[in-house]
């Protein structure tokens, strides 16, 4: 059984930047049930804006526009809360969904919001920074009974479907819990997205330098997989 994990997704909160935009100088930028909450923007919630200045981003309603980036997910999706999102934020993304090795509706979100969260928020952050971009959801079987095909089958049909330039996923494992079969297999794949001009990006996970921290407790120097591999840039978390 696969031990993938969501982590910290890949446009998460690394790398604040001094001059951070505010959400009113930045299309898109979200609706009043948001920023009359008395919640406060970069602490208790990430508006486009505020989560572009952490990269020193600047965009338009129309970045992206011509490009399509594929997100890996080990879970199901809520539509209705990618549509919530995107009429609070005034956009009209397109958004479609590929399932691989399982069929739509399966694992649908829980209510209790511990299914869909990670979903919902890799491609909400898409959706917020490049709102002109067309968006596919590659989904897999639910991580609690994904196997490690299951995973590389994923991350295949990406790369032999080719729709898209960039390849997203905030879920990895500890390197050194994955098998030296699956972490070669991995690296054929993402050799072969290269070849083709696909860029992929994974975040690096949640614990920092101490990545197996959650998986086994051991605080020693460790990486998540993928962002480890050579065809693959991790972006921090």
């Amino acid at each position: 059984t696969s031990k993938h994990t969501s982590s910290a997704t890949t446009s998460a909160v690394s790398g604040r930047s001094s001059s951070a935009a505010t959400a009113d100088a930045y299309t898109p930028a979200l609706c009043a049930d948001f920023t009359g909450s008395g919640l406060t923007d970069g602490t208790d919630y990430y508006s486009p804006g505020k989560l572009a200045g952490a990269y020193g981003m600047t965009s338009s309603a129309t970045e992206g526009a011509g490009q399509t980036v594929a997100v890996f997910e080990l879970e199901n999706v809520d539509a209705g809360s990618i549509a919530a999102y995107q009429a609070c934020a005034g956009t009209n993304t397109s958004v479609s969904h590929v399932y691989v090795d399982t069929t739509a509706g399966a694992g649908a979100p829980a209510t209790d919001g511990s299914v869909g969260v990670e979903s919902a928020l890799d491609i909400e952050d898409l959706i917020g920074l490049v709102p002109g971009a067309s968006i596919i959801d590659y989904q897999g079987p639910d991580a609690e009974s994904a196997t490690d095909q299951n995973v590389l089958d994923v991350y295949q049909r990406m790369v032999t479907d080719d729709q898209a330039q960039v390849i997203s996923t905030s879920w990895g494992e500890c390197e050194s819990l994955e098998s030296s079969a699956t972490a070669n297999a991995e690296n054929t794949v993402f050799a072969e997205a290269a070849a083709q001009g696909q860029s992929v990006v994974a975040a690096s996970g949640d614990d920092g330098s101490s990545d197996c921290y959650q998986a086994t407790g051991s605080t020693a120097k460790a990486v998540d997989d993928p962002a480890s591999q050579p065809y693959v840039t991790g972006v921090g978390g």
